[in-house]
């Protein structure tokens, strides 16, 4: 995990996918609605090696990826 946005953590695997791609996907592998509790959002820094998000969020983001 790279200390950048969730989104960009995200899109690291598909750089093609459109921020509305991202969101779909996370809503199937149910972290949509985490990610929409966090202050930034999708825009929220993860930290280094995903330090800011518990081990489930960071699995699940590494799945979307």
């Amino acid at each position: 995990m790279f200390n950048e946005s969730i989104l960009s953590n995200i899109l690291y695997g598909n750089k093609t996918a459109s921020k509305e791609d991202v969101i779909n996907l996370a809503k199937r592998i149910n972290i949509h609605n985490h990610i929409d509790n966090f202050t930034d959002k999708y825009d929220s820094k993860v930290g280094t090696l995903g330090s800011k998000l518990s081990g489930g969020e960071r699995q699940r983001i590494l799945l979307a990826r």
